[in-house]
């Protein structure tokens, strides 16, 4: 009897070079989104809580990620407070309502309303 070393359930199967896996059991699912997970790689070395992607139907993705939850939610904050994009690709808008609402750089409808770039301009005292 052979053993597929490729798929076994245990993660330690080999990938082909420079490929992630679909899952790994040292990936910690942070968020999730249609079934796609943002992890943290918790494998031991030097990329230990790298940020990457888990899609639903492909491999792990790490790059174009950041080094660190840390380093990730310090760009959203600064996105926040003074405008751009994370990734140089998701932009925080305000919806009509005055809800935040994240899409893509050129994306400024939502259900045919206009979405503002947040932050909002400051009101005036």
């Amino acid at each position: 009897m052979e053993i597929d070393e490729a798929n076994r359930a245990d993660g330690e199967g080999r990938e082909p070079e420079d490929e992630e896996p679909w899952w790994h059991p040292q990936w910690v699912p942070w968020a999730q989104s249609d079934g796609d997970a943002q992890i943290i790689d918790m494998r031991p070395g030097p990329d230990q809580g790298r940020l990457g992607m888990a899609y639903h139907d492909d491999c792990g993705v790490f790059e174009g990620g950041w080094p660190s939850l840390s380093a990730y939610l310090t760009e959203v904050a600064e996105v926040l407070e003074k405008g751009g994009a994370v990734g140089g690709t998701w932009v925080p808008y305000l919806t009509c309502d005055g809800e935040l609402w994240w899409s893509l750089k050129d994306e400024t409808e939502l259900n045919g309303e206009p979405l503002t770039p947040a932050p909002a301009p400051a009101a005036a005292s």
